[in-house]
């Protein structure tokens, strides 16, 4: 069964986050986490023990893949990808188009990652920590 999670940056102090996606009927953006109640002034409501903002930007969902080292991996993680096989050895940044987690080969060439064993894949950064490490699907 697939683990439905999301991350996401804290407006207050830029800490990554993890739970679930909620958005208030004001348009605000928030992740919802069990088991950690601190009374610390933060919406509360019967389902979540602390809901924290977090900047909409940074929100990604988990893959349910990990990397060949066991870190999971999360739409906007940065992956160096490698498949000798197919002749791929590529850095890109994992999106979800077309109803699948991909990497971009090129601006016209995604790769779906779920056709690969995760012994192919390594986290090296993210699109929000480490912007200078994005250029794009770019081949070794």
């Amino acid at each position: 069964m697939r683990q439905i999670k999301f991350r996401g940056k804290r407006l207050d102090n830029g800490e990554w986050i993890v739970g679930d996606l909620l958005q208030s009927n004001e348009g605000s953006v928030y992740i919802g986490i069990h088991g950690q109640y601190v009374d610390d002034g933060y919406h509360f409501n019967d389902m979540y023990d602390r809901t924290l903002y977090v900047d909409e930007e940074t929100i990604g969902q988990f893959t349910d893949i990990l990397d060949k080292n066991g870190k999971e991996i999360w739409e906007g993680d940065i992956v160096h990808f490698v498949n000798p096989g197919l002749g791929y050895d590529l850095i890109s940044p994992v999106i979800f188009e077309h109803g699948d987690f991909c990497m971009m080969k090129n601006k016209n060439y995604l790769i779906p990652m779920g056709n690969f064993s995760d012994v192919v894949f390594e986290v090296i950064g993210n699109i929000h920590d480490n912007p200078e490490m994005l250029k794009g699907g770019e081949e070794k």
